[in-house]
């Protein structure tokens, strides 16, 4: 029997039998659910099939915190979890401020690399974690936004001057719609061009002055990522904005073909996307192939 599918199946139903309360626990989709408990049933009788469950199951739990404060944490796992890390998100119903919200994932990822066993089930433990610890950073907040308000100070525009950059990002892939949604929010409070591909890898273009676009890499890198890497940098000191640039704006993109499974990329339909913005020598950098 597979341990990965029959692990995600037994922790689920030790989750829901915990959190059976309305509204407590959500699964996003309930036929991914059915499906894996058909497969682990069949694995149990019969052995391992030959089509193992092959679907991403994800699911949200509300929590409350030791100071009663209301957190949904959003569970992404991908087929091989426990041998592989879940994706992972948290809603505060007072939003985490930028700040506040990466020093949480950096230090909900240190936890998970130092003190969780790599390939036993770790939801469990990630949400003791975070009833123990969000409140801490819920106060920093609280304490930071009243002395805002005693002093308020004044933003200047130095960053909007200098170079500019252009930064190809790869990631293993790019499933989760939080990570996404911040994607897009952080490169439009930014005023950046570029654009996101979500899928399997997952690529990200941004272009802009150098302080913007190094602010959007240590947002979109401090979340929890499976791989994420900066694999080349695109840099420009004496031309406008306007003619340096290869976006208009920033856009999230999906290059897949019908019937594609597990979300992966179509290379040759993101190929002929770059090279319509003149960006095909990035093609090589990323998958090592030239055209």
């Amino acid at each position: 029997m597979d341990n990965c599918d029959s692990n995600k199946l037994y922790e689920l139903e030790m989750l829901m039998s915990m959190y059976c309360k309305e509204g407590e626990l959500r699964i996003d989709d309930m036929s991914c659910y059915t499906d894996l408990k058909s497969t682990v049933n069949c694995q149990e009788l019969h052995g391992p099939p030959t089509d193992k469950f092959d679907r991403r199951l994800r699911y949200s739990i509300r929590l409350e915190s030791v100071q009663k404060n209301h957190v949904e944490l959003t569970f992404d796992l991908p087929t091989t979890y426990p041998r592989t890390p879940p994706d992972i998100s948290v809603r505060c119903d007072d939003p985490l401020s930028r700040e506040s919200s990466d020093k949480f994932f950096v230090d909900l990822q240190h936890h998970i690399k130092t003190n969780l066993l790599t390939g036993e089930p770790i939801v469990l433990d990630i949400i003791q974690w975070v009833v123990e610890k969000i409140d801490a950073y819920i106060e920093n907040d609280k304490k930071a936004n009243a002395e805002h308000h005693k002093s308020p100070k004044s933003r200047t525009l130095s960053n909007k001057s200098g170079s500019l950059c252009r930064y190809w990002i790869y990631s293993h892939h790019i499933y989760n719609k939080t990570k996404r949604k911040t994607i897009l929010d952080s490169a439009k409070s930014l005023n950046l061009t570029g654009f996101s591909c979500a899928g399997k890898p997952g690529i990200i273009c941004i272009e802009g002055y150098q302080a913007d676009v190094d602010e959007f890499w240590q947002r979109i890198r401090s979340m929890q990522w499976q791989k994420i890497v900066l694999k080349h940098q695109e840099v420009c000191q004496h031309e406008s904005y306007s003619s340096w640039r290869k976006f208009k704006d920033f856009e999230e993109m999906c290059f897949q073909t019908a019937g594609c499974r597990d979300g992966h990329t179509d290379t040759s339909l993101l190929l002929q996307y770059l090279t319509s913005k003149n960006c095909q020598h990035v093609f090589s950098i990323y998958f090592g192939i030239n055209v």
